[in-house]
């Protein structure tokens, strides 16, 4: 088919337009794509580097030393608001002895927000470390508080040892004595303290009514002279044998 000479020439020139009209629509869309980039990325750089101006600590803090805290928590508020490592910042605040459990969140536009639960000692374990309830074990900076028992065993025994504790206190009553220090050795002999300076011996598995026993007839007996008793050996079938600190006494049970 033959084109009259100006319509063959429109669209030679058409057709050679469209590479340029394409190239220049490329070019642009570059332009546009780096532009925005570069605005996204300094938007993200600007909010990284906001900074944090106020850091708040919640929780009832008896033990824990504020100034220690806050030393742990200001070497690690690296990176400005959106920048800082919350996990590291939880981590580090809970590695501290008192510190049972740690939560740290971002408070927009510039505030840290970080609580604390202290630990809650119930006995010492051994000449270094606290028990909390459930069993677990600490080991604070500075040597704890002699007002709390004093309980020792073999490694795992923990537990074991502050249920024997708490099942005595309450079985002795009746002598109304304190426990200070209740140890467990690895043949399952227990050694027990009161804080008259009575000794306990006595094996693993001694059934609750023979308790009930001794401490009817420890009572009745032994209250007038109890600060005299050096030790009661409750390893006998069936009674005690109880030593004096100025003589030796036999006594039944």
């Amino acid at each position: 088919m033959a084109y009259p000479r100006d319509q063959f020439q429109m669209m030679r020139a058409e057709r050679s337009s469209a590479p340029r009209r394409y190239w220049r629509w490329l070019g642009g869309l570059v332009v546009v794509l780096l532009v925005t980039g570069a605005t996204i990325w300094a938007a993200r750089y600007a909010l990284q580097e906001l900074p944090i101006r106020s850091v708040r600590i919640a929780g009832a803090l008896q033990h824990v030393d504020r100034a220690a805290l806050e030393q742990v928590i200001d070497t690690r508020l690296h990176g400005g608001f959106f920048g800082v490592d919350v996990e590291a910042v939880r981590t580090a605040v809970q590695r501290l002895p008192w510190i049972r459990q740690a939560s740290v969140r971002r408070i927009w536009p510039d505030s840290l927000h970080i609580a604390v639960v202290e630990r809650v000692a119930v006995a010492r374990w051994g000449a270094h470390q606290l028990m909390e309830a459930d069993g677990t074990l600490f080991r604070p900076e500075r040597r704890a508080s002699s007002a709390l028992v004093e309980l020792e065993g073999p490694p795992g025994s923990a537990l074991q040892v502050l249920a024997r504790y708490r099942a005595l206190q309450r079985l002795l009553a009746p002598l109304e004595g304190r426990i200070e220090r209740l140890a467990l050795n690895p043949r399952g002999t227990w050694r027990g303290r009161l804080d008259t300076g009575m000794v306990l011996v006595f094996e693993e598995g001694l059934e609750e009514a023979r308790w009930r026993h001794f401490a009817k007839v420890a009572s009745q007996v032994l209250s007038p002279r109890l600060n005299d008793v050096k030790q009661v050996d409750l390893r006998y079938a069936n009674g005690f044998a109880v030593r004096w600190k100025r003589q030796p006494q036999q006594v039944s049970g």
